[in-house]
């Protein structure tokens, strides 16, 4: 894991303490902060860790994923690439052979007369 993703997952870590530490504040009494033990502190950390690397662990797999879809979508442009070509070949192709049938049809009607 690099630095600046250990960095990440710190800054989420203390974002969620933080908001779990606000929700818990807020549905308080105000003098109630002082209520809470180290215990309690702990548990909440602990708690907010746990939520953080499990968010963590669906990122990394997020990341797996969106990984996987930009190779597909490279191969669907190559292959979309490959299908333009076969059809402006086909085109080309179909031209040629109107413009022979018409080269047949005048030496024919060259030939009768």
């Amino acid at each position: 894991m690099s630095s600046s993703d250990e960095s990440q997952d710190e800054e989420v870590t203390n974002v969620c303490f933080m908001t779990k530490f606000e929700d818990e504040v807020t549905s308080q009494p105000s003098n109630s902060i002082s209520k809470f033990t180290f215990e309690e502190f702990h548990d909440a950390f602990n708690e907010s860790l746990s939520e953080c690397e499990h968010m963590n662990m669906k990122n990394t797999d997020f990341r797996k994923k969106v990984s996987l879809l930009e190779i597909e979508a490279k191969n669907l442009k190559s292959g979309k690439e490959v299908l333009e070509n076969e059809r402006n070949t086909l085109i080309c192709e179909k031209d040629l052979l109107k413009e022979n049938k018409d080269i047949k049809e005048s030496l024919e009607k060259l030939v009768d007369k």
